[in-house]
């Protein structure tokens, strides 16, 4: 590991830990321009000194007259800090972000609308199989929901709607037009029995 990736710290999260700060915090003082950063792909990239040099100038955080050290595990990991270029899957691993997510949606979306199988996508946008995975489920979601709101779908439930009532209106007719009959038998039938009688 060279001297620029040991001191170079990737991420709002891993950043405001070793400045013993928030990350919305940190997020205030770079866009005040108060701790330098740059952001490549989405990702900020801050100077471990500068952070060393915020933490020192921060007040105590835990009460005890020093800012509590970050433990291990929120240390960010050596192969989070190389330069590796930055990927939509790895920014996903990095710090999740809604605004990044919704891009990664439109894209899948649009690839999906257009035919394209998961495959495809996962080759193509360069991103990892369950994040296809996972807006392929939304997508089809998405489709289920569209479904019933179509307004062909609509236009089919009034037309059987008005079906069921049409064939209603027939069932009744028949049922009076059965009833009329019957009792015209049984006049009918009164009538013979009245002629045979005679």
């Amino acid at each position: 590991m060279n001297k620029k990736q040991h001191d170079e710290i990737r991420g709002l999260r891993a950043a405001a830990k070793l400045a013993g700060c928030s990350p919305s915090g940190l997020q205030k003082m770079v866009d005040n321009g108060d701790v330098p950063a740059k952001k490549v792909r989405g990702v900020y990239l801050f100077a471990a000194s500068d952070l060393e040099a915020l933490r020192s100038s921060s007040p105590p955080a835990n009460g005890t007259g020093s800012v509590a050290e970050p433990s291990p595990d929120q240390m960010p990991s050596e192969s989070a800090s190389m330069d590796e270029p930055a990927t939509p899957g790895s920014l996903a691993a990095h710090e999740p972000d809604s605004s990044r997510d919704g891009e990664i949606s439109a894209t899948v979306f649009a690839d999906l609308n257009a035919g394209k199988d998961l495959r495809t996508i996962v080759v193509e946008r360069k991103l990892p199989p369950e994040v296809v995975h996972r807006w392929y489920q939304e997508w089809l979601r998405c489709a289920q929901i569209d479904g019933l709101k179509v307004p062909a779908t609509e236009r089919r439930i009034f037309a059987l709607e008005r079906m069921l009532e049409v064939h209603k209106k027939c069932a009744d007719t028949m049922f009076e037009e059965i009833q009329g009959l019957r009792e015209r038998v049984v006049l009918l039938e009164q009538a013979l029995q009245n002629y045979s009688v005679t």
